[in-house]
């Protein structure tokens, strides 16, 4: 996320927040300013109000956010995109709530990425890679979807290896997949029974070698609304929609 300059008082929408995992760095980076997470299930939401009392949280869809047009400077969109089936209404709306001069980060996976996590969910009663599932946004094909939208896309990636102690993030990762990976699962194996043999599994690896071990590749697209753009190719007119 240093690809760009934060403005310390800059407002910030976490499009698709999920857990809220990335409140943490985005605050750090808007000191004097705001970070708002949106996401479309309550019930994620409701835990993370406990969890982040401080953040304001939106329950929405992204393909028609319920925020006023120019809202924010920077839009964060982390491992969401593929869980929408009108990708492209998403990301014209992205473009929408961005002031004149603001930024889309866009962080997702490569195709290849995590494999270990494929195989645990193989291993545990699924049917397809994880990464199969979610190729409807990547780093390979994000550039198709992003480019007729913003005006300038650039795309930033790293590969590394993440040495894992505690099951919990992988399984709350995997989780986070669950709208799109649960139809996945062979007949009669539950998403709850999948988990808990995932999470038998990663003990074990973590009781024997003292961590469990995922090598990933990951890309942030940095997307710019220019200063004077106006709105992108198919988008409709500004809505009346409700200030935050």
């Amino acid at each position: 996320m240093d690809q760009i300059r934060w403005l310390p008082s800059g407002r910030v929408l976490d499009a698709g927040c999920g857990l809220g995992s990335y409140f943490a760095a985005l605050a750090a980076r808007v000191p004097s300013g705001m970070v708002v997470g949106l996401d479309i299930t309550l019930s994620m939401l409701t835990r993370v109000a406990g969890w982040h009392p401080t953040v304001p949280l939106i329950c929405g869809d992204v393909r028609t956010l319920p925020v006023v047009s120019g809202a924010f400077d920077v839009v964060v969109s982390a491992h969401m995109l593929y869980h929408i089936p009108n990708l492209d209404a998403a990301i014209r709306e992205l473009h929408r709530v961005l002031r004149p001069g603001g930024c889309l980060l866009a962080i997702y996976d490569s195709v290849a990425s995590q494999t270990e996590l494929d195989e645990l969910f193989l291993t545990s009663g699924g049917t397809a890679t994880l990464n199969s599932i979610t190729t409807l946004f990547s780093i390979e094909n994000g550039r198709r979807h992003l480019e007729p939208v913003f005006e300038t896309v650039d795309l930033y990636t790293t590969t590394s290896e993440m040495l894992v102690t505690d099951p919990q993030p992988i399984l709350d990762e995997i989780d986070c997949l669950r709208p799109v990976a649960e139809a996945h699962l062979a007949s009669r194996i539950s998403w709850e029974a999948m988990l808990a043999q995932v999470s038998a599994r990663v003990h074990e690896v973590i009781a024997s070698e003292g961590r469990f071990r995922i090598t990933e590749t990951k890309g942030v697209f940095v997307c710019r609304r220019t200063e004077h753009a106006g709105q992108p190719a198919g988008a409709g007119p500004g809505q009346a929609q409700p200030a935050l």
